[in-house]
Parts: C-alpha cells; structure tokens; sequence
C-alpha cells in the first residue's frame, strides 16, 4: 500500500536518543579518568542509535551484549573499584539502553499496524457508505475507482466487466490513465487481467515487463495486481490495480484489495440490480423502446430546455396505418411481431440524441432535439419511406412446418416544432396529435405538419 509509516523511527529518535547522550553523560562522570572506557561505550551507543534509525532491532541486543563483554574484559585485564563501578554502572545502562530501544520500536510497528488496519477499515467504509447510494452502474464504478485512489493511495486502478457475448473484459472505470493509452477490450485469453477472470483467482505481478500476457495501457507500469470479481462462480468482471513501482504489493495490499473487491461485488450486484430495475420502468417490454411514461418525463424536460436555451424542438407522432387489420387476418402475435419490426425500422433512421418511445397500442412517438420544423419534416418523410420500402417478414411456427408471412406497412406522421405549434409540451403534443390526425384523413402513408 502506498501509505507505509515510520512510527518505530519517530519514537527511537524522540524518547531514546535523550537517553543514549544522557548516559554518556553519566559515564564520563563515573568513569572520570578512565576515559577508554567511556569512549568505547559511547561508540557502542552511536551504533546502537544508528541501528534504531535503520529499524533493526535484533542488533540492538547484540552491541549491549558486545559493550559488556568489552568492559568485562577490561575489568579482568585491570581489577581497580573505580572502574569496575563504571563498568558495572556502563554495562547497566548498555542493557537498558537495548531493552528501552527494543520496546520502543516494538510499540512503533503496533502503532504502524493499528494505523494501517484504521485506514483500510476507514477505506471500506467510506466506500460502503458512498456506493451503496449509487443508483447507476457507469456512476457507482466511477466512484468506486476514485474512491480507492484517494483514500488508499493507489495510482492507477481500473474495473473491467465482462462481455459474455463476445467472451471479453470492456474497461468501464479508470483512474490514473489516460485516455488515449487506455485498451477499451481485451480478450480472456490476453493479459493479466484475462488470466485472473479465466483462473478466478488473484494474479499478482511483480515485474510486468517479464510477462508474456502483459498488454501494456502505460509504458510507466512495473507491476499489477488483478482480482476477479466473482458470485456464486459467475464472472462479473476484474478490478485491476497497477502501480509504477517494482513489486509494489505487498501481501497486506492484496489481502486488503480482495477485501474490497468481495464488497464491490456485492455493491455492483446491486447497482446492477437497481439499473435493471430502472431501465424495465421505462421500457416497452414489446418493441424494446422507451414507454408512455418516459416519453412524458422527457418530452417536459426537453420542452424546458428548448425554452431555457432556445433552441428547437420537434415532435413526431407516428401511427400504423390499417393495423386492426393485421391483427383481424394474422392475430395478436403477429401485429406484435410488426410493432417490434417497426420500432426497430424508426430507430435506424434517428440520430443518437433523438428519442423513441411507443406512445401506445400501434402509435410511436419522436422527440427530436435541436431540431426545427423544416428538418423535422425531412426526417419523418425518411420514417415514412423507409417503413414503406421495407416489407416486414414474420415466420410462425405451426404443427407441421414454418409459415413465412411478408406484410406490407404503412404508416402516417404528425409533425409539430417547437415554439411554433405550442409553447409548452402539451400544446405540443396535441399540434402533433392534430397533424396526425390530419395525415390520416388525407389518405394515410404521408406527412403532415402543424398549422
């Protein structure tokens, strides 16, 4: 993890360090004219407080054990009370110095590790607490990447779902990247991230550079974890950490990742589940397109904005010309069938930004933004054409053999433009109503726009 701590060297340089120069202190007192044995203890502490900087403990046990054999050797060679009170009073504060500088550095890596295990449970719960909100899936996966990069200092994250139609990873968050570098699908059986969500397990990657399944999205990377993200053995997609270090995960960081990709798979179930959900309520189960309910939500609000901006609008009601009667000589599954057929024949002929949506029973409904009225009138003539060039072919499947049935439609089209044929979305929809009506009465299979 990015973070690390250097609480073990913090409490050896404030608490030890005093005591280090303050036992020095004392032995050049104590000692007074045996000034080799306080020059040998003093160079004992100063490795001692060198080796509390590195944070290796282990020698700290070994240099007091050193610095009393050094003063017992002295004693041995040159029996004298003064100095062996020095020695005994330099050997005492040797060990004490190791046992203080042990315990201090023993309390460090706690607070080290109680500080790392707050800030990953504050990082869990600052995500659980954020997404769990989250009513898209494009918004839920973009805060979840961004939540992970601030609050756990990773540099370049990306979650990919899978396509199971085309047995592929499409890369649906990113942070840390950029665009242009960014690889939008890769393969199951290409890349880190492949193997993770082919194997369902873990895949950590030290040094990417000797991986022969790497596919590079920045040159700068070094090493990579990806973990898939999994439920009840079912494949969801992969969250995929990068860094620019060489081994830059450390066990913790992975154990820690897994952590959070178990509760992003749970949150994005939901978010799933949710948009589902949503998109079903606004939806037409037959055609696929959108319902009377949304068509009345965005028709008002596309009517504000023409009206906040103004800017042009327009409106197409379009109704199946004779469709009783495809019912009457075919039955209800196939005027279901032509209704399907037809919507997807309208949106062919649309734009992107333009709404489609079955007004109800054998009607569809337009919305055209930034459109005026002349151009409205192109596009419906275009709908009209195209659904009368086209003739529908439904197959019915009887007891003995498929039945091939080609039905001939047609259909009539109100056209009304905003502002001129109404100032808000109602007038509109009824200037639109009117022409259609008007279409119809003029014979059917043709435009008509708006007085």
């Amino acid at each position: 993890m990015g973070q690390g701590s250097s609480s073990g060297k913090v409490i050896a340089g404030r608490y030890v360090v005093p005591l280090l120069v303050g036992s020095v202190v004392l032995l050049a007192a104590v000692a007074r004219a045996h000034h080799e044995l306080v020059y040998v203890h003093a160079l004992t502490v100063g490795v001692v407080l060198v080796a509390g900087r590195l944070q290796q403990e282990h020698v700290f046990l070994g240099l007091a054990v050193f610095s009393v054999a050094v003063m017992l050797v002295d004693i041995v060679s040159r029996p004298d009370i003064a100095l062996v009170t020095a020695a005994v009073v330099a050997a005492v504060c040797t060990m004490l110095h190791a046992v203080a500088v042990t315990l201090m550095f023993t309390l460090g890596q706690h607070l080290q590790k109680l500080k790392i295990r707050e800030t990953e449970l504050e990082a869990l719960y600052n995500l659980t607490a954020t997404l769990s909100n989250t009513q898209s899936v494009e918004s839920f996966l973009d805060q979840a990447v961004h939540l992970l990069g601030r609050e756990l200092d990773f540099t370049h994250i990306s979650v990919l779902l899978y396509d199971e139609q085309n047995q592929e990873l499409v890369v649906r968050a990113v942070v840390g990247y950029g665009n242009e570098r960014m690889i939008k699908r890769i393969p199951l059986d290409r890349g880190i991230t492949g193997l993770a969500a082919t194997t369902g397990k873990t895949v950590v990657v030290d040094d990417v550079l000797k991986e022969e399944r790497y596919v590079a999205g920045d040159p700068a990377i070094r090493s990579e974890v990806a973990i898939p993200l999994t439920t009840e053995g079912r494949l969801l997609g992969v969250l995929n950490v990068e860094s620019t270090k060489y081994a830059a995960f450390s066990p913790r960081d992975v154990r820690l990742l897994e952590l959070i990709a178990n509760e992003l798979t749970v949150l994005l179930i939901r978010a799933q589940l949710v948009e589902r959900l949503r998109v079903q309520a606004i939806t037409d189960e037959l055609t696929g397109l959108y319902n009377h309910r949304y068509f009345n939500i965005r028709l008002r609000s596309e009517v504000e904005r023409a009206e906040r901006y103004c800017h042009p609008l327009s409106l197409l009601m379009i109704d199946i010309d004779h469709f009783k009667l495809v019912n009457d000589r075919h039955g209800h599954l196939v005027g279901d069938e032509v209704l399907h057929q037809l919507g997807s024949i309208i949106r062919r002929q649309l734009r992107e930004a333009d709404v489609v949506c079955r007004y109800g029973g054998e009607e569809f409904a337009v919305i055209l933004p930034e459109t005026d009225g002349q151009a409205a009138l192109t596009v419906a003539e275009r709908i009209r054409a195209a659904i009368q060039r086209e003739v529908l072919l439904v197959s019915l499947r009887g007891d003995n053999k498929p039945t091939n049935l080609y039905i001939p439609v047609t259909v009539s089209i109100g056209v009304a433009s905003y502002p001129q044929n109404g100032s808000d979305w109602s007038t509109l929809l009824a200037a639109a109503d009117a022409a259609l009506y008007a279409a119809k009465q003029a014979g059917r299979n043709r435009v008509r726009q708006a007085a």
